[in-house]
């Protein structure tokens, strides 16, 4: 196994783009319409990456073209079905019998500013639509030391791992910053990267039976969610759905299907926002000193009896106490008083 992992390695890091580009579908091969609410997709809202797991892969409305300069992004500012982006798929070409034991699209939802990880999204099986509702939650969590997370970055600023996920992405990604700290320890145990994840260092790529096991050994010791509200389900396309696509395709070189072809090999995938607002989730201190001390306060008077108003209490008790032993005390001298008195009278 280790070996053809090593042909493997060896061939995805040598082949240029260009010749991986080819072995795979193309965009024409698979799309047959695309819209975002009522506006038709360009062939330029694309952009084609090599994937080392799927291959090739298309991302949509990141905002810039092939060649990296900027585009302008499509906006919904409208929930449902009807605003949202909807894209229909076809295999056009007929796939080699027995080759592949799956068939259909994986689909991953994830932020513009930083790189799309294949690992994440779901698969979408042929013969249906699926509907998927998103819905936006932010996560805000305390610095130390009520978390890890940390606000202040200007202490990792001289970091080489910190840098190197910025320049990979436009915002910090934990995932990417994860990534590149695996690759710094693979170098350190195997003198070799993983062709198969980021890498920011000119090092050699992981090739030979050793160091391929070296990889496996050290990666364990490593393991890496868009919030999908809610994914739903229904057959597609209906007869009368095939035929309209037989009709707009049917001239497209290489295409031979027939319509239950086209029902078996289709599918329809539509994207759009459960809710326009979102959800912020904003950390707080449970209790600081002051809240500390008079719950302390509080727990102390409730089993214990002892609080302000008790020691008041017991003040005043006390002070009634002196009050009336000083007055039996004036009481008896009085008394004394009295009767000397009296005794000098008679």
């Amino acid at each position: 196994m280790f070996e053809l992992i090593a042909k493997s390695n060896a061939l995805n890091y040598n082949i240029p783009d260009e010749i991986r580009r080819s072995f795979g579908f193309s965009l024409d091969d698979i799309l047959i319409s695309c819209l975002v609410g009522t506006i038709e997709c360009l062939k330029d809202d694309f952009l084609w990456y090599f994937d080392v797991t799927y291959g090739n892969c298309y991302l949509f409305n990141t905002g810039k073209f092939q060649n990296g300069s900027l585009k302008q992004k499509y906006n919904q500012s409208d929930k449902g079905s009807n605003f949202g982006m909807k894209f229909e798929f076809i295999n056009k070409i007929k796939p080699v019998e027995n080759s592949t034991i799956t068939k259909g699209i994986h689909l991953t939802l994830f932020d513009s500013k930083t790189i799309v990880n294949s690992l994440d999204g779901f698969d979408l099986s042929p013969k249906f639509q699926t509907n998927i509702m998103i819905k936006k939650k932010v996560v805000t969590k305390l610095p130390d030391p009520y978390s890890e997370c940390l606000k202040d970055h200007s202490n990792f600023l001289s970091s080489e791992v910190y840098q190197a996920s910025l320049k990979i992405s436009e915002s910090y990604s934990q995932d990417i910053c994860y990534g590149i700290c695996f690759q710094e320890y693979l170098i350190s145990k195997c003198n070799c990267t993983d062709p198969q994840k980021l890498f920011f260092k000119n090092v050699k790529n992981c090739l030979t039976l050793e160091e391929i096991f070296c990889n496996f050994k050290n990666y364990k010791y490593f393991t890496t969610q868009m919030n999908v509200k809610e994914i739903s389900f229904s057959e597609y396309p209906t007869n009368i759905q095939a035929q309209g696509i037989y009709t707009s395709i049917r001239n497209t070189p290489s295409f031979n299907h027939s319509i239950e072809e086209i029902k078996e090999n289709s599918l329809q995938v539509k994207i759009y926002y459960a809710q326009l607002k979102y959800e912020t989730i904003d950390e707080t201190k449970q209790m600081d000193l002051v809240d500390l001390i008079s719950n302390i306060g509080g727990i102390l008077g409730l089993f214990i009896g002892i609080s302000i108003l008790s020691f008041a209490e017991l003040i005043e008790i006390f002070i009634e106490i002196l009050f009336v032993i000083f007055s039996n005390e004036n009481m008896v001298k009085k008394i004394d008083v009295k009767s000397q008195s009296d005794q000098n009278k008679i």
